[in-house]
């Protein structure tokens, strides 16, 4: 009996102490050990949205062979004109084209010729009657005007210019409302600043005003918004003209080159692109070659409500100057200019076009 005893004492001793080891050597599972040992790999950053394409190229070419430069653009029945210097051998000739959007061609409506030596052709459209004006010396100037319906030419009183100004040089014509305006620079020297307005009705030229002699520039760049008119000049310079006042008015600089650019109106938005400027020794070979540059594709926002200045998406196309800017179908558009050739150092125009959509 006792040794049974024993052995059952004993028996329960072993079962204890094995069930005390088992228990001793197995995981907690609370206090598993789960770092992952593999490398981490983290997943690249999303790209980058794409910069939407804002200037499309629309052709390489709007010319017929005959265009030697655009002047200006204008809509009318809603079908968009063009008024172009022509190529000539000799004298000068002016043309009126119809742009086919379609075929994205043009075809002339009317051209006028003339062998007297003629500067700074200017144009602008004012109902169905397209308007060029042109200086023959520094007082003396042709004012001619062509009818889109009828496609005929007249001759249009001309603009009489005081002769105490001194080396007049025409900045930029538009219409506005149902007048049409050239704004004219005296010169250097009294720097005044003069804006005559057109009576189509009348046939008549009055000098509107004469306030603003900030500016030394020769050349403007003009953009239209509803009754207000804005000149960009080649020094920055940018003028108001209010037909509810009764002066010019300076407004923001512009922080660029304003030299001949193309500008154009989309809202409360005036868009000034491919500015620059080009100097070249004469108007004939050899002197024709350029003797400086500085052109560049920078596309500026003006916003006519706060006056300020914004950098825009960069022009993708060739850099120009004189290009003409104008706005079609809500939408802006860039045609032409003058490029530089980096390997002759040569000037020519070029007539493609080119779409911005906002």
């Amino acid at each position: 009996m006792k040794r049974t005893l024993l052995l059952l004492t004993t028996y329960f001793v072993l079962l204890s102490y094995t069930s005390v080891v088992s228990s001793s050597c197995s995981k907690d599972p609370a206090r598993i050990d789960t770092t992952d040992t593999t490398d981490t790999i983290i997943p690249p950053p999303p790209p980058p949205p794409p910069v939407p394409i804002q200037w499309t190229k629309l052709s390489d070419s709007i010319n017929n062979g005959t265009v030697h430069r655009y002047l200006d653009a204008g809509v009318y029945n809603g079908k968009l004109y063009l008024a172009a210097m022509m190529r000539v051998t000799s004298g000068y000739k002016y043309g009126i084209f119809e742009y086919d959007s379609t075929a994205r061609s043009i075809t002339e409506s009317g051209n006028i010729s003339t062998a007297q030596l003629e500067y700074s052709p200017m144009a602008f459209l004012l109902g169905n009657t397209y308007y060029i004006h042109t200086n023959v010396n520094n007082q003396v100037n042709v004012f001619r005007a062509f009818n889109l319906d009828s496609k005929t030419w007249s001759n249009k009183a001309t603009l009489t210019i005081p002769g105490s100004m001194i080396s007049p040089m025409k900045q930029c014509a538009f219409s506005m409302g149902n007048a049409g305006y050239i704004y004219y620079h005296s010169g250097s020297t009294t720097k005044a600043q003069i804006l005559y307005k057109y009576d189509p009705v009348l046939n008549q030229w009055t000098q509107h005003t004469q306030t603003l002699t900030t500016s030394s520039s020769i050349y403007s760049v003009p953009f239209i918004n509803g009754n207000r008119a804005f000149f960009l000049t080649e020094d920055r310079k940018l003028t108001e003209y209010n037909t509810d006042s009764t002066g010019l008015m300076a407004r923001a600089d512009f922080g660029d080159v304003g030299f001949r650019s193309a500008a154009f109106v989309i809202g409360d938005t005036a868009h000034i692109t491919t500015v620059g400027e080009f100097s070249v020794g004469g108007s004939a070979p050899p002197a024709d070659t350029v003797t400086s540059t500085n052109i560049h594709n920078n596309h500026w926002g003006y916003s006519i409500s706060s006056n300020t200045w914004t950098r825009k998406s960069i022009f993708n196309g060739p850099k120009r100057a004189e290009a003409i800017g104008f706005v079609y179908n809500g939408k802006g558009y860039l045609l032409g200019g003058r490029v530089v050739d980096s390997v002759t150092k040569k000037a020519t125009y070029i007539y493609d076009l080119w779409r911005y959509t906002p």
